[in-house]
């Protein structure tokens, strides 16, 4: 509602209420909606486990009027085989294409190359071909069982046992958003408080990050992250704050 930018008016809408039979509690974490071009439905999936939680998976919705229109159970984006990157649950998964990837433009959910993101034994990302027609994203697994928060070798490595990290440290729950503006995609995570417990037990624990900003590095076909430049407003000018 343009007349209200900050969304001081509105009213809750519950999409879906229960979980399929297939998948656990562990059921949460809507990715954005988007609008198909081959059947003009729109499509949103969810994070989440199976009965014995011992894969992630990732299941499809479909409506054809999300303002008012019943969301229907589809089928598995994709579902996280045992023996590979060591998925039990997602959360947080996010789905999109970026500058440099072929598809028709970035942000369009065209058949082509894609990026998923989960929240996943670390803060992880994978690529993998997104199929418009059939709605199913074939990914590229990587094997190895060390894939949490640390670096492998190096304060800015890419690669982790064989994973590809997102993001290092306390990081947690990070999600995305296509600026249309700058033609830039811009990420925010929740840091998380480390320390004693009485501190991790507090309501208000953490914060957001700085926004970074995502792209792909198509020589080394990995994803590439940096703070805004917005953040340079911040610096200091000759000893003086530009901001309190």
């Amino acid at each position: 509602d343009a007349a209200d930018p900050l969304l001081r008016n509105w009213t809750a809408k519950e999409i879906i209420r229960n979980q399929p039979k297939s998948m656990n509690w562990r059921f949460l974490d809507p990715s954005q909606m988007w609008r198909s071009e081959s059947d003009g439905r729109w499509w949103m999936f969810t994070g989440g486990s199976d009965d014995n939680e011992t894969k992630g998976i990732s299941m499809l919705y479909s409506t054809s009027d999300p303002r008012a229109g019943a969301w229907q159970l589809e089928h598995s984006l994709h579902n996280f085989t045992a023996g590979n990157t060591p998925c039990k649950f997602v959360s947080c998964p996010e789905m999109f294409s970026l500058e440099g990837m072929g598809s028709a433009a970035p942000d369009s959910y065209a058949t082509g190359l894609h990026v998923y993101v989960a929240a996943c034994a670390g803060n992880l990302y994978w690529l993998g071909n997104y199929s418009d027609t059939t709605k199913t994203l074939q990914l590229e697994e990587s094997g190895g069982t060390g894939c949490g928060g640390s670096p492998g070798s190096g304060p800015f490595s890419v690669d982790n046992g064989g994973c590809n990290v997102l993001v290092y440290g306390n990081n947690h729950a990070c999600k995305s958003m296509w600026d249309a503006h700058t033609a830039r995609r811009i990420m925010w995570c929740w840091i998380r408080s480390e320390g004693e417990q009485k501190m991790l037990d507090l309501s208000w624990n953490g914060m957001q990050s700085v926004p970074r900003e995502i792209a792909y590095d198509r020589a080394r076909r990995k994803l590439r992250t940096t703070p805004v430049k917005e953040l340079e407003l911040l610096r200091t000018d000759g000893g003086r704050p530009l901001a309190s």
